[in-house]
């Protein structure tokens, strides 16, 4: 019987007793980022509008591990990706059991003017026997007021079956306020059916940054979800040091289960150039140095 996928799988999170071999995953950067926020290329696994809002270069490497029953530690996943001029291109290695991996490709592009931003992404999933199963990502961001955006994404169009999980078409909604310079604040609701044509539940989240500039710009995050039922389900909390060019180390846990431990680690590495000076959607709220330390 083919499992399918909490809504939760959406945004890569995975509210079970630990990692599932055999279980779809999905992209760590979706752990601790919001679809209203980022903007270089790890916006192509989150929403693909960001890769166009801000005229820039970037490239991103990442290496997840989880933490194991006996405290031991397994490499669990690693991303590459790279966006310039509102196209990028993404490659995911799940490494789902010691004898089961999958690969995900995926090619995304957006455009943006002013005030507004627009995205699509293509994926295709290679299963174990490399069959491979195609969806479809498409995403948004608006300009509210200067330091005022709103973000939405429709996820899994085409709703692939990846090893035993069948991603359910789900949409994502945001908002992202600014109210200092060091403080941005954030809040997400995703949508989605828990198995097929079974009915809609929400998930919620939250979070809040800190960013402080200087000669060596450090950050803070954290983020909570909040499950169907409203109780806690996860929590991730991480730092970041340098600018344009800066290291992220992020630890997640679930919830509810009376076990504090990170359950999960990850260590990324992002590089951004700028391309031109031209003002693009949110860049004022970006150069703040809120988004970019994230």
């Amino acid at each position: 019987m083919r499992r399918a996928l909490h809504p939760l799988g959406v945004l890569g999170v995975i509210l079970v007793a630990g990692p599932v071999a055999g279980q779809y995953r999905g992209a760590h950067s979706a752990d601790y980022l919001f679809g209203v926020e980022v903007r270089d290329a790890r916006g192509l696994w989150v929403n693909p509008a960001g890769i166009a809002v801000v005229p820039e270069a970037s490239i991103m490497g990442e290496v997840v591990l989880d933490r194991l029953i006996d405290d031991g530690l397994r490499l669990a996943q690693y991303t590459a990706g790279f966006s310039s001029g509102g196209i990028a291109f993404g490659f995911r290695h799940d490494r789902l059991s010691d004898t089961l991996s999958t690969n995900t490709f995926r090619l995304g592009g957006g455009r943006a003017t002013n005030r507004f931003a627009v995205g699509l992404a293509v994926t295709y999933h290679t299963n174990a026997d490399f069959d491979a199963r195609r969806e479809v990502d498409i995403g948004i961001r608006v300009s509210l007021a200067r330091r005022l955006e709103f973000g939405a994404a429709v996820h899994h169009i085409g709703q692939p079956v990846v090893i035993d999980s069948t991603l359910t078409t789900a949409l994502t909604a945001g908002v992202g306020w600014t109210p200092l310079t060091f403080l941005r604040l954030t809040g997400e609701v995703l949508t989605a059916d828990r198995t097929v044509g079974a009915g809609v539940v929400n998930t919620w989240r939250g979070g809040v940054q800190l960013s402080f500039g200087g000669k060596v710009p450090i950050g803070a995050f954290g983020t909570f979800t909040l499950d169907d039922d409203f109780e806690p389900a996860r929590a991730s909390v991480g730092f970041s040091v340098g600018g344009t060019r800066r290291g992220i180390l992020v630890a997640s846990e679930r919830l509810g289960d009376g076990n504090l431990r990170a359950e999960t680690l990850s260590l990324t590495g992002v590089a951004i150039n700028p391309l031109d000076r031209q003002q693009r959607l949110g860049q004022s709220t970006s150069r703040s140095g809120i988004t970019r330390q994230r």
